[in-house]
């Protein structure tokens, strides 16, 4: 499905800071983003959770991801990425110029 990909030279970078030197060298900034509520649940129901101990980094988080946002070329939220992945993977193949097939 992604041979095209296979003669050209990507480099992908997750991140959740943001980090300026990252948008001045990309050709290309994707992002998503989960809601607040159940990011917060996820932690708190997780084991050691940060949140219990004070440190959840949300308001960090929320600011970095606003500071993303004016790069932002694709943004997907990680509920509809997860509900409806070929769609996601159709819109992105699009943006990329790709062809995709849905297998």
């Amino acid at each position: 499905m992604f041979e095209f990909f296979r003669w050209r030279r990507y480099c992908v970078v997750k991140v959740h800071e943001f980090m300026p030197e990252l948008v001045r060298k990309a050709d290309l900034v994707i992002s998503s983003h989960r809601n607040v509520h159940d990011v917060l649940l996820s932690s708190t129901l997780s084991v050691g959770s940060c949140l219990w101990a004070g440190t959840q980094p949300v308001l960090d988080s929320i600011s970095w991801y606003l500071a993303w946002l004016p790069y932002v070329c694709f943004d997907v939220a990680y509920e509809e990425r997860m509900s409806h992945e070929n769609r996601t993977l159709m819109q992105l193949a699009k943006l990329l110029e790709v062809e995709y097939g849905a297998h």
